[in-house]
């Protein structure tokens, strides 16, 4: 017996007409002899078959791919096998496969085949339906939303969908000869290796969520599942898995999230700032509700103006927050148009301002360094009145009696600057990044002095809507802090 195709198909020494559908042929390919079971089942007339009849039985199809590899094993004069459709004598085509050796003449010399046809048409259609099959799932796999891969029960990656190769930009050889940890954030690595060698070792499907390379190096969230698949005896016999990408998920939790800690904190300020509030307006009114009621009484005229100034300081003290809280309660969008500002000249109003907080504070000394050159900006006076205010009330809740401020205006380019300096604990424990937000207070603040957080706050609105800038920051020669803000020069400047 000799084997065309090893441990499939033999081809006997000697036809045996009454059982195998045997052939022999002649040395040009020729068909010499058929046996009567190849007429039975191909249901040809006898002797039909020969020469090169046998191919009328053929699909038309597959008659070319049958020539082909005669012609081949001719020239090589070698085994050779081809499947192909054969009709039946009921007319309906069935997959063969034909197999064929050499036989040799008297004297060793060529002189043909000899072959035999094998009907295989049920194992033909179970490989034409796993390979449909594995077709379509390769075809859903490509396309479907998510990364797909599949594992030995090792857990070494042997596939991997087309959108996997797509999003981490390399092969598929790549991926299988790669350890996936060049794929999943440092990060993440340590924890998502210790899970899924726990759902290995046990046998059971995993679920993770992991930060994913993309191609341009960038990295997004991933829920990751995989889960085994067990044969027939109940062993794993692979891993498949699946990652989604959940990233805009992801990110709007994280959003959610921000804002729930931003609402939390804003309830707290809320809470806070009405204690503060209730606290700073109490004040006030006590005293001028005090002040009021002693100047019913007979005092003399020294305590009368004790009593008068008393209560003209704490209505200032109440009108300065009434005011701060109206600006900051003005809608951002309610911002000035060009005929709400009119050109003023700046070193004027310093100078008004400065000398009222010297009124006020009688004590204080205050280092007042403009130029002579004039200095016009576009803006309200009023709001101008009020960022210094802010300003030099802020420098005074901190400065000892002694302590001198210094005040500058000058021009920078297209700009008109005014610094406040002043000699207090400067800002070693604030956030400058917060600093000049509403109910913003350091911890110095919280016990140094009273206030609730609106000053800075009503200066930042009030400079941004007349198109300028504030800043913070310590000096630099002495101790203390500088505050300062910048206003645009105005398009009248030298014509007022």
């Amino acid at each position: 017996m000799w084997e065309v195709l090893p441990g499939v198909v033999s081809v006997p020494d000697t036809p045996d007409s009454t059982a195998t559908k045997l052939w022999v042929s002649d040395r040009e390919g020729n068909l010499v002899l058929v046996s009567d079971a190849w007429y039975a089942y191909a249901g040809l007339p006898r002797d039909d078959a020969l020469g090169c009849g046998w191919l009328e039985a053929v699909h038309p199809d597959d008659r070319q791919l049958c020539l082909g590899k005669l012609e081949a094993a001719l020239a090589r004069r070698a085994p050779y096998a081809v499947e192909y459709r054969l009709r039946r004598a009921d007319g309906q085509y069935r997959w063969v496969v034909d197999a064929a050796r050499p036989r040799l003449g008297d004297g060793g010399e060529f002189a043909g085949f000899v072959g035999v046809v094998i009907d295989i048409h049920q194992r033909k259609m179970s490989e034409l339906v796993r390979m449909e099959s594995d077709r379509l799932f390769r075809l859903l796999a490509d396309n479907i939303g998510c990364l797909v891969w599949m594992a030995d029960p090792q857990g070494r990656t042997f596939w991997c969908n087309r959108r996997w190769r797509d999003y981490a930009g390399v092969s598929l050889e790549e991926i299988v000869t790669s350890d996936y940890s060049e794929f999943v954030h440092p990060e993440h690595m340590e924890r998502i290796a210790l899970e899924f060698q726990a759902a290995w070792s046990a046998g059971q499907p995993w679920r993770g969520m992991a930060l994913l390379r993309a191609k341009d190096g960038s990295y997004r969230w991933f829920l990751c599942l995989a889960n085994p698949i067990h044969g027939n005896d109940g062993e794993i016999v692979s891993w498949v898995g699946t990652c989604t990408d959940v990233n805009q998920e992801v990110e709007v939790e994280e959003e959610l999230r921000s804002a729930q800690r931003e609402l939390e904190r804003a309830l707290s300020l809320k809470d806070e700032f009405l204690g503060l509030v209730s606290h700073e307006l109490r004040t006030p009114l006590t005293a001028i509700l005090a002040g009021s009621r002693l100047m019913s009484h007979e005092l003399s005229a020294e305590q009368q103006r004790e009593v008068a100034a008393e209560v003209a300081t704490n209505a200032d003290r109440l009108a300065t927050l009434v005011e701060n809280m109206l600006i900051l309660a003005r809608p951002e969008s309610d911002s000035p148009t060009a005929s709400d500002l009119e050109p003023l000249q700046l070193q004027r109003i310093v100078a008004a301002a400065v000398k009222r907080h010297g009124t006020r504070f009688p004590g204080r000394r205050i280092l007042l360094q403009v130029g002579t050159e004039d200095i016009i900006v576009e803006g309200q006076k009023a709001w101008i009145d009020q960022i210094l205010e802010n300003y030099l009330g802020n420098a005074e809740k901190y400065a000892n009696p002694d302590a001198q401020f210094v005040v500058q205006v000058e021009r920078v380019n297209q700009e008109a600057i005014v610094r406040v300096l002043d000699e207090g604990p400067g800002l070693s424990d604030v956030n400058i990044d917060e600093l000049f937000d509403a109910f913003y207070r350091s911890s110095v603040a919280r016990w140094q002095a009273k206030g609730v957080g609106l000053g800075l706050a009503v200066v930042k609105r009030l400079v941004t809507i007349q198109g300028g800038r504030v800043w913070a920051r310590n000096r630099r020669d002495v101790q203390g802090a500088e505050f300062g803000f910048a206003l645009p020069l105005s398009r009248f400047a030298g014509l007022v």
